[in-house]
């Protein structure tokens, strides 16, 4: 455990078994808890979950292949459920999801190639409507 601003408080503990560290926790604000966590798998960062809105709830999670960012999951609204959902490949950005807080289930879903938006799709009330991307990720207001 660290004290880095000398208030007393520990703001980073590190828990290791035999030598691996196992997760390093950080407490980014200085009240305290601790709002972020990397958890390690044979020395590299598996997961991690990040409170960022300082509640006290977790509302990030990520997990991680060989280094890069796989998944991340938001949640925007503090309901405990994830809002945002993104999946990469390789560390890129592949497609990102967007639960509506409407109730139902309705979702805008943005799809990617190579980092540039190529698609977004639209469900809403059972229907769907998919809008095409020119060069540059722009919409082109143009169905597929």
């Amino acid at each position: 455990m660290e004290d880095e601003d000398g208030d007393g408080r520990a703001d980073c503990m590190v828990v290791s078994s035999n030598g691996l560290t196992l997760s390093i926790s950080n407490d980014r604000n200085r009240d305290g808890q601790y709002d972020y966590r990397d958890h390690y798998l044979y020395g590299r960062v598996v997961r991690s979950e990040a409170d960022n809105d300082f509640d006290g709830q977790f509302d990030e999670w990520a997990t991680f292949y060989f280094g890069f960012p796989a998944t991340v999951e938001t949640d925007a609204d503090g309901d405990g459920r994830g809002d945002i959902f993104s999946a990469y490949t390789n560390g890129v950005l592949s497609y990102s999801t967007i639960r509506m807080t409407t109730g139902k289930r309705d979702f805008f879903t943005e799809y990617y190639e190579h980092g540039i938006r190529s698609k977004v799709v639209i469900q809403k009330d059972g229907m769907e409507r998919s809008l095409k991307c020119g060069k540059y990720g722009q919409i082109e207001f143009s169905e597929e």
